[in-house]
């Protein structure tokens, strides 16, 4: 196995890292995690395997290179959520609709479903997976003790269990995506938004 080099162009590496880890994503996608080879993913990087491996040392430190980026996306759009300074419960029932088409994008929901995959049998996967989930479930907690409104939520001792049911509603959506793709999306938002403020607030 390859050890990543280091690099003296910080901004550049990262760069060709966002290329390896898109064109990663899209081989996952297409094949599996299993099924898509390092020479498939090269070549639609447009860089040798060996290049790619001063970035990545393997098929499984890209995995968490896209575990890694999910995070980075699921914080920034948890920060929006405090950035208008509207109470936190309000913005996750006005951006339900947002939630929705999000959690049920096809090409978001394969590629999490095939990380899901690998971690349900790789236990290095597995633990980044975990760690991931304890990052924003962390932040989504800190969010929601902030919330004027979320009272139930605040108060109540087994707030953990509210906090899971609420992050299960919209990776079930996902699940939901792939079993019946011609949901009616416009139909679940109104549901959607009742279930949260039950959670927060019932």
């Amino acid at each position: 196995m390859s050890t990543p080099r280091r690099h003296h162009d910080p901004e550049r590496a990262e760069a060709r890292r966002c290329q390896v880890l898109d064109a990663a994503a899209g081989c996952f996608r297409e094949h599996g995690f299993h099924g898509a080879s390092m020479a498939e993913i090269s070549k639609r990087a447009g860089m040798s395997a060996g290049h790619i491996y001063n970035y990545f040392a393997s098929k499984e430190e890209i995995i968490f290179g896209i575990v890694d980026r999910n995070v980075e996306d699921v914080l920034e759009r948890m920060q929006t959520l405090v950035d208008g300074g509207r109470d936190v419960l309000d913005v996750l029932v006005d951006r339900a609709a947002e939630g929705v088409a999000h959690n049920t994008e096809p090409a978001y929901v394969s590629l999490m479903l095939e990380v899901s995959a690998e971690a349900a049998r790789n236990p290095a996967v597995a633990a980044k997976v975990r760690a991931a989930d304890r990052i924003l479930l962390g932040r989504l907690h800190e969010l929601l003790m902030s919330s004027g409104k979320a009272t139930a939520y605040r108060e109540d001792p087994a707030r953990q269990g509210r906090l899971n049911m609420l992050v299960a509603m919209f990776e079930g959506i996902r699940q939901r995506a792939l079993a019946c793709p011609d949901l009616d999306l416009d139909s679940l938002v109104a549901p959607m938004r009742n279930v949260i403020r039950a959670v927060l607030t019932g």
